[in-house]
Formats: C-alpha cells, sequence, structure tokens
C-alpha cells in the first residue's frame, strides 16, 4: 500500500513539469475572473442607487455631524525637482474649505536642485501655518515623508499631496470625514485626470484611471475588500501609521506597502469618490514607459516583503487575504497575459495548456475593452475621448511589455529611483 502511494505521488510529480506552462493561464483567469467580479458589483451598486431616487448634486454620504470635534491635520507635500507644477498646488491648497487653526502644511524639500524651494519658501512665508521643510540630500518619496512625520507632531490625521495634484476646495474635508470611523485607519480620494486629451497617452492613461477608481477602487469598498491608498489626495491616521513603522525608506510604492501592513495589522481602508483631485496624465509613450516600469518594480517589492505577512493573517478573512495578495502582485496579470499569449501562438497545438490558452485567451482580452467602454459610459466621457478607443489594444500590447521589463528589473536587482515627473 505504501509502495503503491510512493509510486503514485512520484509519477504526479513527474508530470508537474509537462503542465508548469498552464501556471500562466491559471494566474490570467483568476485575475480575469476578479475583474468581472468588480465590475458587476460596482455596477450594481450604481444601478440599487439609482433606484433610490435622485440625490443631490453635492451630496456627501461623508459628511461631517457638525457636533463632531474637528480633527486637526498635518498634510505633507513631498517634492523633488518640481518647480514647474508646484504653483499650481500651492494655489489649490489655498482655496482648501479646511479652517487654518486645525491644519498644518509641511512642503517636504527632498534635494531638489531647481527653484521650487524658493517657491515654496516664499508661500510659506504668507501664511503662519505653512512650512518647508529643506531636506540637503534626496532620500525618496517615503523616507522624506517618514522625516516630516517625526519632526512635526501636528496632527490627529496625516494628508499627502504630491506636486501635481490640484485638489478641489472640498476634497480634504472629505477625506477626512472619511475617517471618523476609527476603525478606519487610511482612506483614498479620487486622482481624476486633467489633461485626458492631450495626446493618445494620455488617453490610454485615463482609461486606466477610471477602470481602477470607478469599477476596481468602488467595488473593494463596497465588499470591504481594502480598496488601494493612492500615493496622494489620500489620508493616514497617524497613530495607525505610527503603528505600523510609518513610512518606509525605501520602498517604491509606499502606499501599496502602506495599504498592506495597515489591513494585516487589523486596520481598514475606505475609498471616497467625493474627494476628488485632479492630477495630469503622461503624455509622452517614453514617460508613460518610465512611470509604469517603476510601478512594475515596486509591486515586485511589496510581494518579496509583504507575502509571508499576508500568509500569517490568519485573523483576517480569507477573501481578504487573496485579494491582498492579487493586489500585492500587482502587474502579474499582464506578465502572465504576455505568457499566456506565447503559448497560444508558440505552443504545441496538441498539448493541454496551448487548447486551453487559446480558449480563454479571447475573454481575457476582451474583458478590459468591456471595462473600459462601461467606465466611458457611467464617466459620460467627451465624444474625443470614445474616439481613442481603437488605439487602447496597441497600449495594452506597451502595457504587457512594461510589466515584464519592471518586474524583470526588479528581480535582478536592477535599482528603480524617484524620478522627477515628466509628461
Amino acid at each position: 500500500m505504501r509502495r503503491r502511494r510512493i509510486l503514485s505521488s512520484s509519477l504526479l510529480l513527474s508530470k508537474v513539469p509537462q503542465y508548469v506552462d498552464l501556471l500562466p493561464l491559471i494566474i490570467l483567469c483568476i485575475f480575469t475572473v476578479r475583474r468581472w467580479l468588480f465590475t458587476l458589483v460596482s455596477v450594481r451598486s450604481r444601478h440599487l442607487s439609482a433606484l433610490s431616487g435622485p440625490e443631490a448634486p453635492n451630496t456627501n454620504p461623508y459628511q461631517q455631524n457638525v457636533d463632531e470635534p474637528e480633527k486637526t491635520v498635518l498634510l505633507l507635500v513631498s517634492f523633488r525637482d518640481e518647480a514647474a507644477t508646484l504653483p499650481g498646488l500651492l494655489q489649490a491648497l489655498q482655496r482648501l474649505d479646511f479652517p487654518d487653526q486645525h491644519l498644518q502644511v509641511v512642503f517636504v524639500d527632498d534635494g531638489s536642485r531647481d527653484g521650487g524651494a524658493t517657491l515654496c519658501a516664499n508661500a510659506v512665508q504668507e501664511r503662519p501655518n505653512w512650512h518647508l521643510l529643506h531636506l540637503p540630500q534626496s532620500q525618496g518619496k517615503a523616507a522624506a515623508l517618514h522625516t516630516a512625520l517625526t519632526r512635526f507632531e501636528h496632527g490627529d490625521l496625516i494628508a499627502i499631496f504630491d506636486a501635481d495634484e490640484r485638489p478641489r476646495p472640498g476634497a480634504l474635508q472629505c477625506l477626512v470625514a472619511a475617517c471618523r470611523d476609527p476603525r478606519v485607519a487610511a482612506v483614498s480620494g479620487r486622482r481624476a485626470l486633467s489633461n485626458s486629451l492631450a495626446s493618445p497617452t494620455a488617453s490610454y492613461v485615463a482609461f486606466e484611471n477610471m477602470v481602477h477608481q470607478l469599477l476596481t477602487q468602488q467595488a473593494k469598498d463596497r465588499l470591504g475588500l481594502a480598496p488601494a491608498i493612492l500615493g496622494s489626495n489620500c489620508l493616514y491616521r497617524r497613530h495607525a501609521l505610527v503603528q505600523v513603522g510609518g513610512f518606509r525608506a525605501g520602498a517604491l510604492l509606499e502606499d501599496s506597502d502602506l495599504t498592506v501592513r495597515l489591513v494585516c495589522a487589523g486596520w481598514q481602508t475606505r475609498y471616497t469618490p467625493h474627494a476628488v483631485a485632479e492630477h495630469a496624465a503622461p503624455q509622452q509613450v517614453s514617460a508613460y514607459w518610465r512611470q509604469h516600469v517603476r510601478w512594475a518594480g515596486g509591486f515586485q517589492q511589496v510581494t518579496q516583503s509583504q507575502a509571508s505577512t499576508i500568509w500569517r493573517a490568519h485573523s483576517l478573512p480569507w477573501t481578504l487575504r487573496l485579494e491582498l495578495l492579487l493586489f500585492s502582485l500587482g502587474y502579474v496579470d499582464r506578465a502572465a497575459l504576455a505568457a499566456t499569449v506565447a503559448i497560444a501562438l508558440l505552443g504545441d497545438a496538441t498539448r493541454l495548456p496551448a487548447r486551453l490558452s487559446r480558449r480563454v485567451l479571447p475573454f481575457a482580452l476582451i474583458t478590459p475593452l468591456v471595462q473600459i467602454i462601461l467606465t466611458l459610459q457611467l464617466d459620460h466621457a467627451p465624444r474625443q475621448l470614445w474616439m481613442r478607443l481603437p488605439l487602447s489594444p496597441v497600449y495594452f500590447i506597451v502595457d504587457m511589455l512594461m510589466a515584464l521589463v519592471g518586474i524583470g528589473r526588479s528581480m535582478m536587482g536592477r535599482p528603480i529611483g524617484w524620478e522627477r515627473r515628466v509628461s
């Protein structure tokens, strides 16, 4: 009997190398099902909201109760060589609908070599609750934010805005109100694009942006699956941030890293589309490529550092642990799609992996297109943006190549640093 079990196990193991090329297909199927789940949940949620009756144009379900004590906020802006984009942010921050006595703004100059520090120095002279922290050498965004966090004690809540962000006047108030639940450690608002028609590249970024925020983020918030905290237009509870060690120095995606660490520590994250801020998308393919290669490498970094933590977080529901793991894998779905395409086109048609790949691939390829079309309708996109839709398959190929390069560079240990934003 024992010999039979050993022979059966040996036979099973001998077949594993034959079907190892099924792994990309399995990963692709998981991410495709995930996409459809989030799409259906988002659409159903909007449908039920519509059935409940019309809402006032400015209705905000996170509106803060007037009887609640006002929260104090430390607003951090870390920048490096961004003199061209800072003036717009300075104007937007001046228009924020938030009492000055409860707000302290700190601009963190991360070793800039242009005139950005001078612009901020002039601005802080006019507003007593604004400050400038100068770091003589660049530390990277995460380390720069952590330095500011430790040096400025003001603020129950920590808001983060990038230099190219343009928050609407009520954005900060919406973020603060969404944190009134003491179980919520962080909340992210909607980061809309201000230049979606500037170029074909910017339009494709707009497609990605709408799918992520109108479908993925909203569905994860509805399902309690830890919507990701974005790198800007977001808010953290200081106590929770300190508990998990703050911003980790050297983290390429400090927001994604913190999302996983906070949720594994028992905290909740939220997403509110009512806190809106605009920013500009990359307009050139080269800028898009650099940005997404960096993100792909950043997700690889999160996977390597957080996978074991997620696996050991037995207090979390298995659905949440699975979603955290899929989220941390980042652009692995693009790499799996590229591998599946290669197997379908070049693989032996008589073998199972090639046969299955050719059947599943059309469905997997059509899914992102369906999501884009749906979000264009939900967002009442202009006709000009609809006209850019036929270009999305071309950019999707670029997206797959970018994922492969980013993951490869990260696995080989090649450094991917914080670059100045270039459009």
